[in-house]
């Protein structure tokens, strides 16, 4: 597995929060491809090719959007899906099965499809929203919580709603039109599994260690680190995809689409998907061959001013810190 594949495990695409090793089908080593919005010409259909983007309802994500690019955002392996029961009750309760049919289309029209959806032509891990009977009998009690919104999964990154055909993942796990009722059909599942209010108190947020990375206190920087004088910025030996110069702050990038980009954020660099990692030494403001400036979206990026404290960031791939230190500008 990818350097990134073995640091974004605890957010493995969708997961329902329990942590696995990759089995058949182990990630092949993609770099992180960042978000991009696609749109059909024909139709005016427009569609967040994210893990956390969505179509418009009623349609199926995989129609509209490019899944190999979103499994790149997350590692994906084949594990066992646990089959259902076919002789389960709730199959003969109407009102449950349309509530099921309306949460299966949700998520149906979302980039949890790319893993979680036979349908999108790949096979499922974890569980499958297209298996017959109940597929929600497939989450453990902790996924159940974290679908519902009682654990929160927000380092997982989301779209507002208005930039994502309506869809809002700020109080559930799946993006949803209807987080109320979304809400309240998962936790209708963990009462009936018997989950405490208590257990879901205790329960951690989602993504384990990883989660601590974002909040990870800068330190000072070694010697030879940071920008100097002439400009040149040095974040160690390892190549780098992704650069960042920010104001000192205590949050440091995390995933796409809201929180890769740090309050404080000066400069910011990224190198495509299809370039080498760039090497330590690259001028402050520079865009060499194979990268883009984020930050700012246009022009030069401010300039440092001497005697001044900031951070600098570099990082292999998403989440994968290289360098995250303090230098004082002119030092």
């Amino acid at each position: 597995m990818s350097a990134l594949g073995l640091g974004l495990a605890l957010l493995a695409c969708g997961s329902d929060g329990e942590v696995a090793g990759p089995g058949e089908g182990e990630a092949d080593g993609d770099v992180f491809v960042q978000p991009y919005e696609s749109c059909e010409p024909e139709t005016g259909v427009c569609t967040n090719v994210a893990i956390s983007g969505c179509t418009v309802p009623g349609e199926r994500f995989e129609d509209y959007a490019d899944c190999e690019v979103v499994r790149t955002q997350r590692p994906y392996w084949v594990s066992r899906v646990p089959e259902t029961d076919p002789a389960d009750p709730r199959l003969d309760d109407a009102a449950f099965m349309t509530e099921l049919a309306w949460v299966t289309a949700e998520i149906g029209a979302c980039g949890c499809t790319c893993c979680h959806a036979t349908g999108s032509g790949t096979p499922a891990t974890k569980f499958d929203i297209d298996a017959p009977g109940i597929w929600i009998d497939q989450l453990s009690d902790r996924g159940v919580a974290i679908f519902s919104g009682a654990i929160s999964s927000e380092i997982l990154g989301a779209y507002p709603a208005g930039e994502n055909n309506g869809f809002d993942r700020s109080r559930t796990g799946p993006p949803t039109t209807d987080p109320e009722r979304m809400a309240a059909f998962f936790a209708a599942e963990l009462e009936r599994r018997g989950v405490t209010d208590e257990e879901l108190a205790e329960a951690p947020p989602f993504g384990g260690s990883l989660a601590g990375r974002i909040t990870d206190p800068a330190e000072p920087c070694e010697e030879g680190l940071g920008v100097d004088r002439r400009g040149r910025v040095r974040w160690g030996e390892t190549g780098a995809r992704y650069v960042y110069v920010t104001e000192p702050g205590d949050v440091n990038p995390g995933v796409p689409p809201n929180l890769d980009t740090p309050p404080g954020t000066l400069w910011r660099l990224d190198v495509a998907p299809t370039s080498r990692p760039l090497e330590s030494g690259l001028r402050y403001g520079d865009t060499p061959e194979g990268t883009a400036q984020r930050v700012p979206a246009s022009g030069a990026p401010p300039e440092l001013v001497e005697g001044r404290t900031y951070r600098l960031y570099a990082s292999e791939d998403v989440l994968q810190t290289i360098t995250n230190c303090t230098f004082v500008f002119g030092d």
